[in-house]
This record gives structure tokens, sequence and C-alpha cells, in this order.
């Protein structure tokens, strides 16, 4: 093919595109067979099937043009009938121009400003085209120039900044969006209706269409730097469109999964444009809290027949009933727009709209909310209670400018007023006195103290591994340095290194946190001048986005200081994981914290979801002293036994500093000298340097920022803890005084059972009764516990936001209603990302990345199966590889910017040509070439099912076999594992038998001792079993059933099949890409292995002994290799390659790789067997009941007459057997299992 004109590298042409988009429409309705796995998949006829007639349209999609894209939605037909009425307002469609108003320098340095709130440190709505004419007057902007030239800069990188795309391109998400999107006909039954379009039965893409056929091209494209608008746009375009495009796309595609109905969709449109007019994040927090006033008035009026845990409802199910039009299911949801819009969603926009303009709490109007009033059915209120939450928020990372927002999001708050304390013991560091114990005046907060105090373990566990616990926890994220301080680290590498390239991945190396911390082992806490310089040094700060909330200022720690966090964060979790308060650890919670949550809300009392504000930032010098305190006594010498930590110290004797040492209460005293213990001593220095200066990296419209020194780092390890403790140690405290009887509830307290749960700022309590009281009693009591949790946080300083309900309780983003769960997934967002990071990886990646997200969101979702079109429509976009290479020369060619021409020039790779096609055909891989002047383009593809191998674990269609029946298709249950292991050969199995007796005879005819890959029968694994006695014979067959013997690949599977399907390419993608980070841990290796000694000598050296001897004996002995990644020994190791590998790539890497891919094609397909032959024949497991005996059983037919159970690796059965054993079964092939459970 070839094409005079492209509007980017690697992308098809406009004519081109124009042909796959007219082929996606004609073949719509096979589309959305495949991926709602209607059709199934001939297992004699793989390559010729509608999987791969589709996958070979669909994949195309990440290459089209995105005029093409334009073109081809703009001229897209509605189906007759308006079911929706879509008007996008004059100020989206008509912006309004750019203006400079909205900014100026603060009167007290020279710093830009908001004018007049906060509202511009969000993107404003504006007329991109004026922008334009402004940045070009300017030249961009500069954060040193003139007032106007630092808000172009910094309103260019808002404009950059505003979206962070996971995986897929702005046209490629709308393409996305639009074939991914299934209405509730195409869900339920298969449409034959040619000219049926789903996309027509959605708002949101009804919405998206309109909006994109008010530019003339497409609007925006997203690269390297970030958003960028089209240049060839003409006429007024709105600064907001991106979020609309993202937003509508997210909305889509929950309503798409049951999540939101379509009134609900609807309104929720409706209300994101009515938002946009102004500036979108903005008018969004003004109207925050009225989602919760509206979730109260509705549960007052609604009658919830299921109150809790022990009381359900069975309603009627609906008979079936045969659809007598395609449409008619999707016509039905038009009707209940026409029906409870006006009456309902009307209504809720209008009062949300009312808040966002500043009004007050507004009483609802019964004739407006007949609906809810009329129910007595759980389902429909639960499903009204969670479509409100997306009224909260919009499903988009929450971008803007801290800098220009300091008050809200980087300054220390006041609060209540402060505790008020005396000191009860000093002790001197570095000629200052630094509090270790506290007196307080308060009998609320004396109380606390002392529980706190009363808490403290007897004994520090494992004192003796603080060392190696400290370096354990460390990560690959970024150390916090100050430019100053990497500028100091640069200059040191490319000394000691010289070669620039290699310097420059160093250095990158040396800013991740587990690199830093090995190098301050023999600086910074080597000496106490090291740590006491350290803990002084100024900070750096960044920023936080998430979904629906503020923008936050994250306080970066340096390892040093760190090094005290994780002692006090190790003594406060000592005291409150003693209380049945504390949670799983992780802030989006688990299982046990669901669980919590669930208990909570099905209690018929009273319960408050209690939201610290601003706890960070209202976290002052008392609070701080209240638990470093006790994280200080925790480490006394008695408890302790002076354990080594750092400094040069000994784990063989005790480690202690003398220091001066002062009682409180005496006005002048005179000190004495006493033992402190290395902890003690980082924890003093920690009360010491707990507040000091930080500078926030700004780069948009200034260099960079100071941030008060009052605020909490909120990146130190002990901030999550600190807040544990005095959550956990109120709701003790309340326990205590309730059952005290000296409450309110008096003496009827000691029947009142506290439940709650605490996790930093997020807290939720409610209660139980052990005896029976009046209804009104139970409720007043309730009503108690939940206002004594705010009186205690108020006592400690804090403003509480408490949440009273009868019915529902949140915690750690899961609510509970009723006791039943509301899937909440708003704060999970599948097309845009946090950073952004992982867009310009490889499509693999990324759609493993995309395919974590809708996992999380499987687990808050009411019908799971309908994700399944999505994990399909994601993966044929992104199963696909794109590269180039000069025609003329044979150079690989890598482009350095988007739309940009400036390529480097790799090396020759054209000699490689032959060999590496026949490698593709060899490995499945689908590919097309294509030329433009002087360049060689290649679009590899991987096939329909590439996805759905062992590792990634995709569910696969029906297959229908070759005598007619079906194998149904397996589910989002499936192991992933069992996608290929288990179907897959369940499927061909069933087909051919007799490939089962062939190797019977390949095993039965062999003589007597022979060897297969160096192991006999006589090997100590059957002693293991007690199988001495069983035939060598007997064994052999059982042992090749259970997929130990390396015998040929062609034993176990069609590999044409799976070269049709896209699987083998799927199972060999992720080792195409190993050959630069390999190269990349060869060239620095002299510097990392100078890092890993430092960091090995301060690991548990017995563990490492163990795990080395284990690791070894387990290859030796059953040749199961473990992973290095999971040997003790190679902890430090596996950290500091990860660091390695994770560093961006630059532009003489991506040259490389792709020829480093082109060689490890080559060289894996002359070796498939060896490659992920074991993955087969580690894949199933035939477990024997007890009641027969080993000799008796037919062997052959374990899996077709159900004797045995089949076991996948990896999956939840196999980690529950290597748990609990088989306590019912005689003997299941041990050693298999490990092998099959471990990656092998």
């Amino acid at each position: 093919m070839s094409s005079p004109h492209r509007t980017a590298p690697n992308k098809l042409g406009y004519e081109e595109s124009l042909s796959v988009l007219k082929s996606l429409n004609e073949k719509y309705s096979a589309i959305k067979s495949c991926l709602t796995r209607d059709t199934n998949l001939c297992t004699s006829k793989v390559k010729e099937s509608e999987f791969n007639l589709v996958y070979d349209i669909v994949s195309q999609i990440g290459i089209l043009d995105g005029k093409a894209i334009h073109t081809w939605v703009c001229g897209l037909k509605r189906e007759e009938g308006q079911f929706y009425c879509v008007t996008i307002p004059f100020q989206i469609m008509k912006p309004r121009p750019f203006s400079y108003k909205y900014w100026k320098l603060a009167s007290d340095s020279d710093r830009v400003v908001p004018v007049l709130d906060s509202d511009s440190m969000y993107l404003l709505n504006f007329d991109i085209e004026s922008f334009k004419v402004e940045s070009e007057k300017h030249s961009g902007g500069s954060t040193k120039g003139t007032l106007e030239e630092r808000i172009i800069h910094g309103v260019s990188r808002q404009i950059a900044n505003c979206i962070k795309l996971r995986a897929t391109s702005p046209p490629a998400s709308v393409l996305v969006s639009l074939l991914g999107y299934t209405c509730r006909s195409c869900q339920v039954s298969v449409c034959n209706d040619v000219e049926h379009r789903c996309w027509n039965y959605s708002s949101s893409l009804v919405t998206l269409i309109e909006l994109l056929r008010s530019c003339d091209n497409f609007p925006f494209f997203y690269g390297p730097n970030g958003v960028t608008f089209n240049k060839d746009l003409n006429g007024r375009v709105s600064s907001m469109i991106p979020f609309i495009v993202y937003q509508l796309c997210e909305l889509s595609l929950t309503s798409s999964v049951g999540q939101i109905g379509v009134a609900c969709e609807q309104g929720l449109v409706e209300c994101l444009l009515f938002r946009c007019q102004e500036h979108l994040f903005s008018s969004t927090f003004k109207s925050k809290d009225s989602y919760s006033r509206l979730r109260g008035v509705i549960e007052e009026l609604g009658i919830f027949m299921r109150r809790t845990l022990e009381n359900g409802i069975i309603v009627n199910v609906e008979p079936y009933q045969p659809i007598k039009s395609p449409s008619s299911l999707a016509y039905d949801d038009v009707r209940v727009i026409q029906s409870e819009a006006p009456s309902y969603w009307n209504y809720i926009k209008g009062y949300i709209s009312y808040q966002s303009m500043g009004g007050g709490v507004i009483s609802p109007d019964p004739d407006k909310l007949t609906l809810i009033q009329d129910s007595t059915c759980d389902d429909f209120l639960f499903k009204i209670l969670h479509e409100i939450y997306y009224f909260k928020g919009n499903m988009l990372f929450v971008t803007g400018v801290a800098a220009l927002a300091l008050k809200d999001s980087a300054q220390g708050q006041r609060g209540y007023s402060q505790p008020l304390n005396d000191v009860a013991e000093y002790i001197e560091l570095d000629g200052q006195k630094v509090p270790v114990l506290m007196d307080y005046q308060t009998e609320d907060l004396r109380r606390l103290y002392d529980l706190g105090l009363s808490l403290i373990p007897h004994t520090v566990k494992d004192a003796h591994n603080l060392e190696s616990e400290f370096i354990e926890l460390q990560t690959t994220n970024s150390s916090g340095m100050t430019p100053e301080i990497e500028k100091a680290e640069r200059q040191y590498i490319s000394d000691l290194m010289g070669n620039k390239a290699d310097a420059r991945l160093v250095q990158n190396v040396r800013k991740t946190r587990i690199v830093d911390v090995l190098n301050e082992l023999s600086r910074g806490l080597s000496t106490k001048e090291g740590i006491a310089e350290a803990m002084g040094l100024p900070g750096k700060a960044g920023t936080r986005i998430q979904v629906y909330r503020r923008l936050r200022l994250i306080i970066m720690i340096r390892s040093v200081p760190q090094a005290s966090g994780f002692l006090i964060m190790r003594a406060l979790e000592a005291i409150y994981s003693q209380t049945p308060f504390s949670t799983s650890g992780k802030n989006t919670g688990d299982v046990r914290d669901m669980n919590r949550v669930l208990t909570i809300s099905g209690t018929p009392y009273y319960k408050s979801s209690n939201d610290v504000k601003g706890m960070d930032a209202s976290t002052k010098k008392s609070q701080l002293l209240f638990t470093l305190s006790l994280a200080y006594q925790s480490y006394s010498l008695e408890r302790s036994g002076g354990p080594a930590f750092f400094l040069g110290s000994s784990r063989d004797i005790r480690n202690v500093e003398m220091v001066k040492y002062y009682k409180g209460e005496n006005p002048d005293p005179e000190p004495e000298l006493k033992a402190i213990t290395l902890p003690q001593m980082m924890i003093g220095y920690a009360i010491m340097y707990m507040f000091h200066q930080r500078r926030l990296i700004d780069g948009t419209f200034n260099d960079e920022v100071d941030v008060s020194p009052l605020t909490f780092a909120s990146g130190w390890w002990a901030t999550s803890a600190q807040h544990n403790l005095l959550g956990c140690l109120s709701m003790v405290d309340i326990q205590n005084e309730l059952t005290s009887g000296n409450s309110q509830c008096g003496a009827d307290g000691r029947y009142v059972t506290v439940l709650g749960g605490v996790a930093g700022d997020d807290q939720v309590i409610g209660v139980k009764f052990t005896k029976s009281f009046s209804r009104d009693k139970e409720l007043q009591y309730s009503r108690c516990a939940c206002m004594m949790l705010e009186q205690r946080m108020n006592a400690l300083g804090f403003i509480c936001d408490p949440s009273l309900s009868l019915f529902s309780a949140e915690f750690l983003k899961q609510v509970g209603t009723c006791g039943a769960p509301e899937g909440l997934d708003g704060r999970i967002c599948v097309f845009s990302s946090e950073r952004g990071d992982q867009y310009d990886n490889f499509g693999n990646v990324r759609y493993e990345e995309v395919l974590g997200i809708i996992r999380e969101k499987l687990s808050r979702t009411r019908k799971p199966e309908l994700w399944t079109p999505w994990m399909y429509m994601f993966g044929w976009v992104l199963g696909i590889m794109v590269f180039s290479f000069n025609a003329k020369s044979g150079h690989v060619r890598v482009h350095t910017r988007f739309q940009s021409r400036r390529v480097y020039v790799g090396k020759p790779i054209r000699h490689l040509l032959p060999k590496f096609y026949q490698a593709l055909n060899e490995l499945g891989f689908r590919y097309t070439e294509w030329k433009d002047r002087d360049i060689q383009h290649i679009v590899l593809r991987m096939g329909p099912f590439w996805m759905c191998t062992d590792e990634v674990g995709v569910p696969l269609p029906g297959f229908l076999l070759d005598d007619g029946d079906v194998l149904p298709p397996s589910s989002y249950l499936t192991t992933p594992s069992s996608s290929v292991t288990m179907v897959w050969r369940r499927a061909f199995e069933l087909v051919g038998l007799k490939r089962e007796n062939v190797i019977k005879d390949y095993v039965t005819q062999l003589p007597d001792g022979y060897v297969l890959k160096g192991k006999t029968v006589e090997s100590g694994r059957f002693q293991n079993l007690k199988l001495d006695e069983s035939t060598k014979k007997s064994l052999e067959i059982s042992q090749v059933l259970a997929r130990q013997y390396y015998l040929p690949f062609w034993c176990y599977v069609d590999i044409e099949k799976l070269r049709d399907s896209g699987v083998l390419a799927g199972m060999v993608v992720r080792g195409l890409w190993r050959g630069v980070e390999l190269e990349r841990l060869r060239e620095v290796s002299p510097i990392v292995h100078q890092w890993e000694r430092v960091g090995q000598a301060y690991l548990d050296q017995k563990k490492l002994f163990e795990s080395v001897r284990a690791s070894e004996h387990l290859l030796n002995e059953y040749r199961i290799k473990i992973p290095s990644r999971s040997v003790y020994a190679f902890k430090i190791h596996a950290k500091v390659e990860q660091a390695i590998t994770e560093v961006v790539r630059s532009d003489e890497e991506r040259g490389r790789n792709v020829e480093q891919m082109i060689l490890r094609t080559i060289k894996l397909s002359k070796s498939i067997d060896n490659s992920i032959g074991g993955r087969f024949r580690m894949s199933m497991f035939d477990a024997v009941p007890l009641r027969a005996s080993f000799e008796d059983e037919p062997h052959g037919g374990y899996f077709w007459m159900g004797y045995g159970f089949p076991i996948p690796k990896r999956s939840v059965v196999g980690y529950f057997l290597s748990i609990f054993g088989l306590p019912s079964l005689c003997h299941c092939m041990t050693i298999p299992l490990l092998v099959g459970y471990n990656e092998g």
C-alpha cells in the first residue's frame, strides 16, 4: 500500500484508513457477535473463522488516521426515531476567547496566583484558537518571563497535562467506545438486523458523535508531550473537549456493563455539559456534598424491606419472553427515560445544579419523587442510591496546578484548638531538648495517652531484623531528591563512569528509593552527624491526582528521614493492631474491610462514615508529640534489648547511646545520663526535625514554589500509622466508656458493642447490642456512639465531616447498604490514568494494565460477564506492533517526537528480514507492509486469541467440535492458566482421543531402565508418594498424563491451531522485548554489584542462607526453578534490576529494541517446544480418589470419566490445596502440583 500523504508516523493514510473504517461498518454485526461470543470457534476451521476475519479489521484501529476516523464518525447515520435529544451548550460550541484576567502576581512574592479564587488552578473553558494566537505572540511562554509569558506557559502545560492516557489514543478510544458498547438487546440475544447500531442507544455516544461533528477535524491528539490540539482546526474549539470526550467514553462503558441505567447516563451527560460551561472540576467540587444530602433524602423516602443482614426479600422473577424485534429492549430503555427523567432525573439534575451555584439544602418535593415513595422493591432503591454516587464527580483524574492553590492543598490548616500538654520527660540531642514523654491536662486526652502506653508490647518483635526489614520495604519509586542533590549525583556518576549513555541510565536509576537507600547506608545513616544533617535538608514536594478528589500536595521524604518513619510506623502498628479496628493496610481495602463495612451497614441502627477533613494539613506538633512519644517509648532498652540500626552498629551486642535526661516537672532540672537505643535516637531526631521547609517544583506558571513548613509530611511512612493510631485509640476509648456505664447511655452502655474501622482519615463506626432495647433507645444509643467518635477527634484538634445513616456505610471506597455491597467503580478509570507512563510502552504491556483495571472493576460490577466484550475489544486494538526502517539502507528508524520527522537511525536490519518473516510465520504472527516514500513500515498482529493465554487469561469463546457438539465458553471466573491449558486441551482432546493412546504406546514400548531427561521412575519424588510397589509402566503412564515428561510438543497440543488462533504469538510476545533490558543490566553491572553488596550485608543472614539452599534443592532434586525475584537472597538484586528496567527508554534504545526483537523472534521460532511446551505440561494434574488403588485406576480416563479433579496452576484451588492439603485423597501427584503452581 502507498499514500502520498500521512498525518502521523506509522499510521495508515487517509484513504486506506477510510477503507478499513468502511469494513468496520459492513462487518459491524459480525464484530458484535464475536465480541459477545455468540459465535463459536469451529475447531476444524480456526484460520477461516469469523474471529480471524473480524480481528484482521478491528486490530488496525490503532494505526488509523485521525482525520479519517473523524470523517467516518461524522457520517454515521441514526436509526429511525429520535431516541435522545442532545443539546450541547452554546458556551461549549462557541467558547469565550482566552483572557489573562484570571491570574496576577502575588503581592508578597514573584509568584503567579489566581485573581479571585482557586478556580483557575484547574483548566478553564476558553477558545483554543484565540489561545494559540496569544501563544504565538509570546513564543510559547516561559516560567521566567513577563506575567503574560508565564500565564501562556502555565496554561499550555495545563492543556498538555489535562489527560494522561492509559493505553489507546483519542481517535482509537472513540472507536473502541463505539464498537465496544453493547445495548440491552444485544446483551441477551443475537441481533440479525444489519442496520442496527448499538451506539444509537447510548446518550453518551450520541453526544460524542454530535460533539465531533461540531469540529472540522479530530480535535486533539496525545503524544510524549501530552495533549495537543489539532493545528488544522478551524473556528472555535473549547478547551474542555478532551475532558468531555474521555468522560463520555467512560460513561458509555459504565452503561454498557450495566452499572448505570440509560436514564442515569443521560442525566450524567447533561450534568457534564453543564459543568463544562465554566470550569469542569471547580463546578464539580461546588456540588460535591449535594449527592450525600440527596442520598439521605432518598433513604428517608424509600422503604427498605431488608433492613438487616438477617432479613431478606424475595421478588418475583419475570418469565422469559422472546424478543419481538432486535431493538425492543433498547426501545424500552428509551421509554424509561421518557417515564423517569421528568419525575426523577430532572429533579436530581436541578438539585445538583442548585447546589453548584451556591444553594443551600432544599426540601424534597414529594410530587417529583413519587417513583421512590411508591417503591417497595429493595433493588430499585439500591439502584437509585448507587447511581447517585456517579454525580459526585467525573470519571477523570482531577488535573490542575497545585502551586495556584497552596492554601487549599498545601498549607497547614487550623482545625480545632490544639491539645494542651506538658512534657513529662526530655532527652538532649545535639544541645536541644527533645520531648519524649507527655502529660496531658485534659481528662480525655490523658485517658487516650495512657491507653496508648498500656498497649505498647512488652517486647519488640524481631528487633534484631530492623535493618533488613527497612531495606526490604524499599521500592523503585522516586526518592524525592531536590534539583541541587540530583545535579551533584549526576556529576559524581559521570566522573565515575565516563560513558555518557551508560551514565544517563545510572543517573536515572540513582533517583529511585531502593538505590538511594543503598547509597545512604554508607553516608547519612553511618554517623550521628550524617543523620542530623540529612534530617534538616530542605525537602521536595510533588502533586497527586485522583478521581473525585481535589489535587493534593505530596511531601516526598528522603531516605534518612524515612528510616525514622519506618521505626515509628512499626511501633505504632504494634499498638493499634491489637485493637479490633485496624484494617488490612491497603488504601483500597480488601475482602476483610468489605466484610467490615457490610456488617456495619447491615445493622438496623445509626452508623457514621466519618471523614476527617484535611487530616495531614491539620496535624500539628501537639498531635505528633502524642504519637511519636509513644513510638519512642516502644523501643526502650527493656523492650528492645538495644537492637542494631545502622550507624555502624552490630547485631551481637547491645547498641546504646548515652544522652542527658530531664524530668519535666522540675522547673530547673539537673540532667541525668541515660542509655537510649539507636531506634530511640532516630525517633528523637525525627521529633527535632518534624517540620522544615519544602519546595514544590512547579514548572507551569512558576519554576518552583516554597511550601509551608507547617504542612505535615504526607509521604512519610509514619503518617498513615499516626492517623490510624489516633482513630483506633479513640474507638477503644469509646468502647471502654460505654462498658464502664459512664457515658450518655448510662448503665445500658454495657450492652453496646462498637463496630468500626480506621484507615488514615477514613473512619466508619456502628454498634450492635447484646441485649434488646426499645427501638427509640437503640437509635439513641447508636447515634450517641457515632457522636462520641467526632468528639474524640475534635479533642485531638481535627474537624470531622460525619455522615449518619440508618442504611448505608462507606469505608475505603466501598459502600454497603443494608448489608449488601454497592459496587462503586466510578473512581476506577479505564481510558485514562494518573501518570500516563505506560502509554508509550508495547501494546501487550498496555493491555495487561488495562486488563488489571477491568478485573478491579469486575469485583464492583453487578453484571461482571458484560466485561468480556471489552476485554476482547481492547485486546484486539492493543495486540499490534509497528516499526519502520529505511527501505534503501535498511536502518531502523525511531521517531523522537509526536508527528515529527526527526529520527534516530539505527543498525541495518534488511538482511534479517527474510529470516524474520519466516520466524513470524512459525510463531503465528500476522504481518503487513506498506511503503511511504523511502520508509518501509511493518505491522505485526498476534491474532484474535493472543490474550487467551495462561498468563493473561481472557476467557475463550465456545468451541464447535467436529461432531457438532459445542463446548461452552469459559467465563471471567476461569483461572488464567485454564484458558489454553484446560479449556483448549479439553476441546482438542475430545476431538482426538487417539492422541493419548499415542503417548501410552510411546511410553509402554520403552525398554526397561529407559531414562527420560535424566530422570527415572525410581526418583525420590515417587518415594515421597510411597508408590515404590507400583509397576514402572503404570507410573510412567500416569506421569505422562500428569504432564511430567518432556515429550514432544505435538503430544499435547495442535500447533497449527495455536498459530492460527494467535495463542502461540501471545505466549511468546513477552519474551521478544527483553533484549534491551538484559543489555542494560550488563552495561551497568559493576556499579550495580556495588549497590547490591552494600544491601546484601544488612539482610537477615539466616533467611538468606536458607533461601539459597531451598532453591538449589528444588532445582537439583525436582527441576523446579524458582524465579530469582522470589528467592530472599536475591531480593536486593531483583529490586535494583527492576529499577534499571523501569527507566524510560532512550531514542537509541528504541532502535536497539527493534533490532533485539527481530533477533529474539528468529531465535524463539527455532525452539517453540523449549519456550512454551513446559507451560502446557505443567498445567493439569490428576487427583486420585481415596477409594481407588493406584494400579486399578484406568489412568487414561481420569479426565473424561470424572475420576479426577483438574487443578490449574496459579489457581485459587491450587492455592488452597497448597495450604490445606488433600485430606480426602491418598495421593495426587504432589510434586506435579508444586511444579504446576510455580512458574516453572
